[in-house]
């Protein structure tokens, strides 16, 4: 089995950003729960510093935070049920949708993975390297794990496999873990 990093191509495709309110606010509001209330308080825009870039199938936001075009959403769809929510956002006049996923997966070994942790504290500032436990992984397609909650999405083949497939643009793929190998190189 592998988990990758879910990550845009940024430096390939045009990117957004939060134009109006928080950005830290507002992600830490993407934390494997369903979303209790609207974020009526932030507006969402291309990032001016990237218009010169085409328009992918998955602009770059925060790593956290997917963000979807319709084709994406709907390709991509089966893959997403039962692991998340789609929330609806309006990018100049277009319809994206951001994912907050909500599959939070208690796979992290701790023992095996080089582990950051805060001075003094038992809470983790960093993750170097992970080492998951493949049993408790299942059939994941797209997950969190509770340690770093508001940190990283990750996703196994399936969610590769599909995204290859179809021709969907601007997604990266570093590979984090092979069940077969304690390095793995990056992938695209």
């Amino acid at each position: 089995m592998n988990v990758y990093f879910l990550r845009a191509a940024a430096n390939e495709n045009r990117g957004v950003i939060v134009t109006t309110g928080e950005l830290f606010e507002f992600s830490r509001r993407f934390n494997g729960f369903p979303m209790k209330r609207p974020w009526t308080d932030v507006t969402i825009g291309w990032d001016p510093d990237m218009l010169r870039l085409p328009k992918g199938d998955f602009p770059s936001l925060i790593t956290n935070v997917p963000v979807f075009s319709r084709r994406t959403a709907r390709v991509l769809a089966d893959l997403l049920e039962d692991n998340g929510e789609m929330l609806p956002v309006i990018i100049s006049g277009e319809e994206y949708f951001l994912f907050n996923v909500t599959r939070v997966i208690d796979a992290l070994d701790e023992s095996r993975s080089d582990i950051v942790r805060f001075e003094g504290k038992s809470k983790i500032l960093d993750i170097e390297s992970h080492w998951f436990i493949e049993e408790r992984l299942g059939k994941a397609i797209i997950f969190k794990i509770p340690q770093m909650i508001t940190s990283d999405v990750f996703v196994t083949e399936p969610f590769v496999q599909r995204v290859r497939s179809t021709g969907l643009k601007g997604f990266r793929f570093p590979l984090l873990w092979s069940s077969g190998s304690r390095f793995p190189e990056e992938t695209k």
